[in-house]
Parts: structure tokens; sequence; C-alpha cells
């Protein structure tokens, strides 16, 4: 690449993601205080709990991040906290895609960015407080390009994605085992041993944290019906796989804009992943990550959907009744 083309490149990408980050959090960067929503809680003054380690008898669904929060505060302000983890992980995401698209003009750059920022699933992860989960969405598209290089035998895949494994698994448990079939997925496109046991491993400690108190602790305090609860559900008459693949479908219906309850805006949606999902497939041969990305795709879409499947949300019930740490 022309070297002033990638100077500019540098100076420009960062430039768009830092205005998007601006514009999908608004005034909540810079209004003083603290922003309670949900499960988004920051305080000045936290004291230092055990379930942030899985010591308290229930499932560990916030280990290891409230713990790392926690430290960040004896160093930060909480609302300083706060705002670095909002802001940041939207600039990692459009980061992200911006490196995960390096091949492509700047404009399909800078639409790949602002589509991975600004979509109904970020939108109802941070209406209902779950930053978490968007932060570990910011790790994906770096994730599967470390993929990619460790599949492929370049030098520093490994270790790229056991650092970013590991950061997924920080943000919450249900974000590092979405981060393991992302993994699992690229690697499996193109499988070798050296890549299956390095990402079955990065895999595995990543996801140690919550799975150690799940399986040592007794006495597990699992709640009933956690799979039907939170199943994915239908934000319109298109229903729940229309609502999936337009990247929504979360299952607090009080937090829906209204706007995803218009069946035409859940169908464009659709058509809208269904063009990209084209354009991948048609660049498959030429662009490196173009199959991990379709295999991604269809191991996240079950995962989100399968769940709400009545057989399949009464068999993960019942698990959870003999394996707590299932839940």
């Amino acid at each position: 690449m022309n070297p002033s083309l990638w100077r500019r490149r540098l100076i420009a990408d960062p430039l768009v993601g830092l205005a998007v980050t601006v514009i999908v959090l608004g005034p909540v960067l810079f209004r003083p205080g603290y922003l309670l929503r949900g499960d988004m809680v920051f305080v000045p003054g936290q004291p230092w709990k055990g379930a942030w380690l899985g010591l308290d008898g229930g499932v560990p669904r916030s280990v290891p991040m409230d713990a790392v929060v926690w430290f960040l505060e004896q160093a930060l302000p909480g609302d300083v906290v706060q705002r670095i983890f909002l802001a940041g992980s939207l600039l990692l995401l459009a980061l992200g895609m911006a490196r995960l698209l390096h091949t492509l003009s700047a404009p399909a750059r800078w639409a790949g960015m602002v589509l991975a920022c600004w979509n109904p699933y970020v939108y109802e992860r941070f209406a209902i407080g779950q930053w978490a989960c968007v932060l570990g969405l910011a790790v994906l598209p770096w994730l599967i390009g470390a993929a990619v290089r460790l599949r492929d035998a370049h030098r520093g895949g490994g270790r790229a994605v056991a650092g970013w494994m590991l950061l997924a698994g920080i943000c919450a448990p249900s974000v590092g085992l979405t981060a393991v079939v992302v993994l699992a997925c690229v690697l499996l496109a193109r499988p070798t041993r050296r890549a299956l046991m390095l990402g079955m491993l990065a895999g595995l400690g990543a996801n140690l944290p919550w799975i150690v108190p799940s399986l040592l602790r007794t006495g597990l305090v699992v709640p009933g019906q956690e799979f039907a609860g939170f199943a994915a559900s239908s934000e319109s008459a298109a229903g729940k796989v229309a609502s999936v693949l337009s990247l929504g479908g979360i299952w607090k219906t009080s937090i829906i804009p209204p706007e995803r309850t218009v069946v035409a805006v859940v169908i464009v949606g659709v058509a809208l992943t269904a063009v990209a999902l084209a354009l991948v497939w048609v660049r498959r041969a030429s662009v490196p990550w173009a199959g991990a990305v379709l295999a991604a795709t269809v191991g996240s879409f079950l995962v989100a959907t399968l769940p709400s499947w009545a057989p399949v949300t009464t068999l993960l019930q019942d698990l959870t009744t003999r394996v707590p740490a299932v839940s």
C-alpha cells in the first residue's frame, strides 16, 4: 500500500470511530455524574464483594468483570471508569471492524464501522445496562482476525488469540462462550492440529474464572426458568428469526424502541444482513476472513436462536438441575 495512503488511513479510521462513538453515546459522555441504567451500576466507593469471584454461592454471571471495575475504581473515580468502558467499547468495536475490513475501500470500511456500532443489538444492550456485552462484541472482529492468523500459521496468531479470548472471558461468561463459538467456527473452517490445540487452551483458560466456581462451589443457587426467560424474543409480527437476523431480539420488551415493532423496519434489517452476507460470500475467494465470518455468523445465529426453541429450552433447563454450571 502507498505509504501516504496508509498514513491517511491511520488518521481517518480512528476519527470516524471517534465520531461514531460520540454520536451513539451523545450527552452520556459529557454529562457529569453516574449513569444508572438496568444492570449498569457504577457508584463511588464500591466495596469489595465475594460475588465478583463467584464466592457467594450464586451463579457467577458477573465474574470477573465486576472485580476488574472495582480494581480500576481504586485508582480512578467511578464515573470516569464508566465513561472509559462505554466509549472504549464502541471505539474498540469500530477500529476492529476497520482492521477486519482493511482490504476494502474507505467508504466500505466506514460503513462497516457505523453498522457495527449503530444497530439494534448495541442499542438494546446499552438500554438494559449490559455494557460488558458491547465490549464483548468489540472483541469479536479482533478475535476473528487473530484466529485467521493462527489458522494460517502466521506469526503471533496464537498470542493474539489468547489475548482477545482473555478479554472476552473477562467481560462475562456468556461473552466468553460466544467467543469460543466464533473461534471454533474460524479454526474448524480449515483445521490444523496446532491451531485447534492452541484455540482450545485459550478458550478454556479464558473461561476458567466462571467455570471453576460453578463446578467446585457446593450449594450453588440456580434460579428457575432462566433459559425461557432470557431467550430471544419476537419484537414484531415478523417473528424471532427475523428479529435475530436484523440484530435484535432481546428478551426485555420494555426497552425495545417503537420502531423495532414495525414489521417493515425489521424486514429492512434482515435484507441488510442478507446483502452483507451475500457480498462476503461473493468475495470469499479473495478475502482471507470471508469464510471465517460466514461460519461465525451461522454459529452465532444458532447460539442466539436455538435456546428459544421449546425442546431445546426444556433440555437446557433440565440440564441445569443436574449441572448448575450450565446456567
